[in-house]
């Protein structure tokens, strides 16, 4: 159950909300399944609400799957805010640290949480590793990229040519995050078509049941 709760949270859901939501709809569909079922006495229009619940419960289920995706694309997308932020400061004579901090301003409060962690790590531990575990907040691999390129500033000394080199990986970096943007969204689009096919069927198969009852009562009545 605490599984659970941490993952609806991490998706800004609420468990209490979810569950409702969930003991709501299937109430309805008992409830629809029972009435339907005391009025005709016939297990096809039985079948047809089970079908249509399952069919509910699978949609809501996937539906995680989409917010998870909607919040790492926010989460990358703000990063890409992140880098041109620090690029401003950075052309302004800001230090990469003091940079993160004049960054938090504008960031929202889950990246400067993450800017919190950051900073503390890096007044804990000088080496690479707190720009790698803040890479591993993100999705995409070339953010750990950006980020070792950030710490070899910080080691080699943040120069005009260091800061050149920067934008070209920047520049790498958007363009792969657009490459991967497009994939996605086709992906996603792809993946929506499979609904109607999906509804097709049950149609059909609906259809054919239905067909297959009228028969069966017309040779009775023969």
């Amino acid at each position: 159950m605490k599984k659970i709760n941490g993952f609806l949270q991490s998706l800004n859901l609420n468990f209490k909300k979810e569950l409702c939501l969930y003991l709501f709809t299937n109430l309805i569909f008992i409830g629809l399944a029972i009435a339907i079922y005391i009025l005709t006495n016939n297990l096809f229009f039985l079948s047809i609400i089970v079908l249509l619940d399952v069919f509910c419960n699978i949609a809501l289920i996937m539906r995680y799957s989409f917010i998870k995706d909607k919040i790492l694309k926010s989460h990358e997308d703000e990063f890409i805010y992140f880098i041109q932020y620090l690029e401003i400061f950075l052309s302004n004579g800001y230090n990469v640290y003091s940079s993160f901090i004049a960054i938090k301003s504008f960031m929202s409060y889950w990246m400067q949480d993450r800017i919190d962690e950051l900073t503390l790590a890096i007044d804990q531990d000088k080496t690479i590793a707190p720009y790698i575990n803040f890479s591993k907040n993100f999705k995409t691999p070339i953010v750990s990229n950006v980020m070792m390129n950030i710490f070899q500033m910080v080691n080699q000394g943040e120069d005009v040519k260091k800061l050149e080199q920067f934008d070209l990986l920047f520049i790498r970096f958007f363009e792969n995050h657009q490459e991967l943007e497009t994939i996605k969204t086709k992906k996603s689009m792809d993946n929506l078509s499979i609904f109607p096919l999906i509804g097709a069927g049950i149609i059909t198969i609906m259809l054919i049941v239905g067909v297959v009852i009228i028969m069966e009562d017309m040779i009775n009545v023969l």
